[in-house]
């Protein structure tokens, strides 16, 4: 009950090891931790009134779509306690409406039971429900050996937020699923298929350590070790092909996936995590060009510029000398660089009614969460300019990352897999 972020939480919460069930864990904790923070006191005032009402409704609109989502892939893949589930999602709910419901009759006080007992519904259901059902002993093998397009793999493969290497880890396995479904019908071949693989694998492993190497993250020889393992075992098979042996084995090749997919999940995911990128890159990088690929493009080119637009202003936040002559008195400098913040700040807010604007139109799901989170982060930077103005905190290239760390975030967690269900022209603003 002393927790008040996700990093307090981690270790507690036991990780299903399906990265969108993980993903969604991990947001409905933050949005629990949020309600409990606007609780927090014996202050009420319409402000206060309207954050509860908004982190109340954050929670349901959110544990709903959750909800969804679990009973989708339990059905989709047979998976065990699917009647346990829905009787505890159902319950939940109608429990969460039922406080809203009396919040909106003015019952105010009806919150503060809630508040001593959603973390610990959540985390019991997480970990005595959720993780039975979905961390299924080689439960990842056999989807994988049933798999026959990238659709039925697509929520066992964590994203590793990097959107070049994550087009690169689902070509690959692409590529493998082609293959497998073809010596399924057979095993002959005129092509040697393990070479194919074996090429695609070694351009992708080379890609991946030049990035490694390039933004100075640390384990690039165990990266390059696990690589030359695979590629090893590919060339071996490549031989034997080239001597006669041309049958390509299904088990071979579901082999393969199998090791590919452990691979990300275990070694590149937990590698590329957005906090271990932030702590070596964030405070370093300057320019866009540098930092573009941590930021998932959504496909809507009005919004991926906004996005560059406001990117390549973050990244200059702790350069001062970029809005005042270096001899210039500390004053100046400061009064310029407040004036550099406002005109973020301004972007910032034209970005987001933009992209309220849009959401709005085509009634994209979780709305009204995705506004809530431009409303605080909007709050956030106010308040940082306004404590940087009275001297309560520094310019310094901490303070760039961590607002590069909310950003990337949201675009990564919010904007992509919002927008980038759309068909959109680019004119369409």
């Amino acid at each position: 009950q002393t927790a008040r972020s996700w990093q307090d939480m981690a270790d507690i919460v036991q990780p299903t090891n399906i990265d969108v069930i993980d993903q969604d864990h991990r947001k409905i904790i933050e949005l629990t931790l949020e309600l409990s923070n606007v609780l927090h006191g014996d202050k009420i005032d319409l402000k206060k009134i309207q954050a509860q009402s908004a982190a109340l409704e954050n929670l349901y609109t959110y544990a709903e779509y959750h909800f969804q989502r679990e009973e989708r892939l339990i059905e989709q893949f047979g998976l065990p306690y699917g009647d346990k589930q829905k009787k505890q999602h159902h319950d939940l709910l109608q429990h969460l409406r039922g406080a809203i419901g009396d919040f909106e009759q003015g019952r105010l006080t009806a919150l503060l039971n809630l508040k001593s007992a959603i973390l610990d519904w959540w985390v019991t259901h997480f970990n005595e429900v959720d993780y039975l059902t979905f961390n299924q002993e080689g439960m990842t093998e056999r989807i994988i050996r049933s798999a026959d397009s990238w659709e039925a793999l697509q929520d066992i493969v964590k994203s590793v937020g990097i959107l070049d290497l994550d087009a690169e880890h689902r070509q690959l396995a692409v590529l493998a699923l082609w293959f497998l479904q073809d010596a399924r019908q057979g095993g002959a071949t005129q092509e040697n298929r393990y070479l194919a693989l074996y090429q695609a694998a070694e351009a992708h492993f080379r890609h991946e350590e030049a990035l490694i190497a390039s933004h100075g993250l640390p384990d690039l020889e165990r990266h390059k070790t696990l690589h030359d393992g695979l590629l090893a075992t590919l060339r071996a098979w490549v031989d034997a092909w080239e001597q006669g042996d041309h049958v390509v084995s299904v088990e071979s090749l579901q082999v393969i996936l199998i090791w590919w997919i452990t691979h990300i999940n275990e070694v590149d995911a937990p590698f590329f995590s957005a906090e271990r990128v932030s702590r070596h890159v964030f405070t370093r990088v300057s320019q866009w060009d540098e930092f573009r690929i941590f930021l998932r493009f959504t496909g809507v080119a009005e919004v991926d510029y906004d996005h560059e637009i406001i990117t390549s202003l973050m990244l200059r936040i702790d350069q001062p000398t970029v809005v005042a002559s270096a001899d210039a008195t500390d004053d100046v400098k400061l009064k310029q660089w407040l004036v550099f913040f406002d005109t973020m700040i301004d972007v910032v807010r034209k970005h987001f009614a933009e992209e309220q604007k849009l959401m709005a139109e085509h009634r994209l799901p979780l709305s009204k969460i995705h506004c809530n989170e431009h409303a605080r982060f909007l709050q956030l930077m106010l308040g940082y300019r306004e404590n940087i103005a009275h001297g309560r905190m520094l310019i310094s290239a901490v303070f760039k990352q961590h607002i590069l760390d909310w950003w990337v975030e949201h675009v990564n967690q919010f904007d992509y897999p919002t927008f980038s269900v759309l068909k959109l022209d680019d004119d369409l603003f």
